[in-house]
């Protein structure tokens, strides 16, 4: 088992990596590193994970991640093993979640990778969730804005309410005189903290590979349609305020097809438009040719918007 460095530096090193799996569950190596900053070199770090995986136990590689195109290039990917949880906890680290990322059996290679989903696919569409999520953090500390993760937002709601958030957030509306009903899930949710102190949070769809849109309404919101209606109806009644206990909330839609999100804004616009909702293409973590690299140009370039001007999520509370 893992003992104390005597050197408190190296002692806190490892806490901070375990404190960055446990924040998102899995990390690449290329975004721990630029989570980590200028604490210590990349080669240093190298050489801690490859300790903490094969003499300690304490972090794991998924197998999922070596069936795409770019795995012989890309940095691995690791996560905690049940032992490496025990150890975080003892060392008394047990940070607020940033992404809701989890798998019913950590040590097992060819468990499931989610509570739902077994296929593989899905196991790229939750690193493009935590890659988004991570980049969107490390562009926020390079300008000076507060990141506020999911976790904490679960917490001052529990604070503030003494009861557990409710995530899946109720809508109804009518569309062409058909209804439609159900709940919304998100795939990430976050806030950014500005320098007047103002705050501005988001709702994320990371959208799969299916198909370009479905114009089809469905009842349940599954279609890209669907998913317009209900964010709208969400929206306008402000049912974000009660059951995610923020104050204001946009809908950011993120695809790796621009062809994609193309269509969606346009769906969006055909459907009245809407300034809430913005629209960004990000790399795909999957096929990339390379390692992907944190691209946080997602935080300074202009997200898309339906019927109106692109705006970038850093330069002001929106």
């Amino acid at each position: 088992m893992y003992k104390h460095y005597r050197n408190p530096s190296e002692t806190q090193l490892i806490r901070d990596i375990l404190e960055l799996y446990m924040k998102y569950g899995y990390l690449q190596s290329n975004f721990l590193y630029a989570l980590l900053g200028d604490k210590v070199g990349q080669k240093y770090i190298v050489r801690k994970q490859y300790a903490l995986r094969e003499k300690y136990g304490l972090i794991f590689r998924p197998r999922e991640q070596f069936n795409c195109e770019n795995s012989h290039y890309a940095f691995f990917i690791h996560g905690l093993t049940e032992r490496g949880k025990a150890l975080a906890k003892e060392l008394g680290v047990n940070p607020p979640i940033v992404a809701n990322i989890t798998r019913r059996d950590p040590d097992e290679s060819r468990g499931e990778f989610t509570e739902t989903d077994v296929e593989t696919r899905n196991f790229w569409h939750a690193m493009g969730i935590i890659n988004t999520l991570a980049s969107i953090e490390i562009g926020a500390k390079k300008h000076g804005i507060g990141f506020i993760s999911e976790g904490e937002i679960r917490q001052r709601f529990q604070q503030k309410h003494n009861r557990d958030i409710d995530f899946d957030v109720p809508f109804e509306a009518i569309h062409n005189g058909e209804r439609l009903t159900g709940k919304r899930k998100r795939d990430f949710l976050f806030g950014l903290t500005y320098e007047d102190g103002l705050s501005s949070f988001f709702l994320g769809e990371n959208e799969r590979d299916n198909p370009v849109d479905n114009p089809d309404l469905s009842r349940d919101g599954s279609s890209w349609l669907g998913k317009d209606i209900a964010y709208r109806d969400i929206i306008k009644k402000k049912a974000y305020q009660d059951h995610l206990g923020v104050p204001n909330l946009k809908i950011l839609v993120t695809t790796k097809s621009k062809n994609k999100s193309y269509h969606q804004m346009e769906l969006s616009k055909k459907n009245g438009g809407a300034s809430y909702f913005l629209f960004k293409e990000i790399p795909d973590q999957k096929s990339t040719g390379k390692s992907p690299i944190p691209f946080t140009e997602i935080l300074t370039e202009p997200w898309q918007r339906a019927g109106y001007e692109p705006i970038a999520l850093y330069s002001k509370p929106l």
